[in-house]
């Protein structure tokens, strides 16, 4: 890799030299022959050692959170299968090995991402129960959240590994899985906002709400294929309001 360089045994002796070909291995994630580092640790004493290694170490630590943002910006830039590892690397500003340690295969780190971000927009619809406001607003501020998402230049790319997931799901029976509970929380979600809605009289009793969840549930998801195949802001905002009159027909505004 780019900085690195193989072991100059012609310096050996000099401590200085191998602590920071040590160095150099570990934060890198650069691979050399076992029989190439056993050479050159044999000149260190055992405290050095440890000591060098700790510092170099604590030098490696980062905000994991931070990192997955960055791998869902790459596997929604990218999508799963056309990222590759160097991709990875680059956009996650970690070491090969560092990612390993971390978050395990290509997949795991995948998994891990989609999952975070998905349990995260799902976290904030449920909050949105909790909110002052009829159903009808609800559901805006719902639709109007994730379209300013995807208005972001920044933001979209993360909210773009939803597509990727869409797409690798069908390759993945674990990945699948967890997309149709996803679904299911989401449509569960929408289900107690009208429901609540009909308790207060803003809806009719008449209103197939477990239908009308379904509904909502899929062209809130539905905003994100479509801003991935270029629709823009103002577009995404007209389909929002077409939805928002089918709710507010049920509701007697319309």
């Amino acid at each position: 890799m780019t900085g690195t360089r193989s072991l100059d045994r012609a310096k050996l002796p000099d401590t200085t030299y191998i602590k920071k070909y040590i160095a150099q291995l570990i934060l890198v994630g650069q691979l050399e022959p076992i029989s190439t580092v056993v050479a050159a640790l044999r000149y260190l004493p055992y405290d050095n050692i440890y000591k060098g290694v700790l510092t170099v170490a604590r030098t490696k630590a980062f905000d994991k959170n931070e990192v997955l943002h960055k791998a869902m910006s790459v596997f929604g830039s990218r999508g799963y299968e056309g990222a590759t590892l160097p991709d990875l690397i680059t956009g996650l500003g970690i070491a090969r090995q560092s990612l390993y340690d971390t978050y395990g295969t290509k997949r795991d780190l995948f998994l891990t991402a989609v999952k975070y971000y998905m349990d995260r927009k799902n976290h904030d619809l449920q909050e949105l129960l909790d909110q002052p406001g009829t159903v009808t607003e609800k559901v805006e501020q719902a639709f109007s959240a994730i379209i300013r998402v995807l208005a972001d230049p920044i933001l979209r790319r993360e909210c773009f590994i939803i597509s990727s997931a869409i797409e690798q799901a069908s390759h993945d029976e674990e990945l699948a899985a967890y997309m149709h509970t996803n679904n299911e929380q989401v449509e569960r979600g929408f289900y107690t906002m009208l429901e609540l809605g009909v308790e207060k009289g803003e809806l009719s009793q008449e209103v197939n709400i477990r239908d009308l969840s379904w509904f909502l549930a899929h062209e809130r998801l539905a905003l994100v294929s479509a801003a991935k195949l270029g629709m823009d802001e103002q577009k995404l905002v007209s389909i929002m309001q077409i939805v928002l009159s089918v709710l507010k027909s049920r509701a007697g505004e319309f």
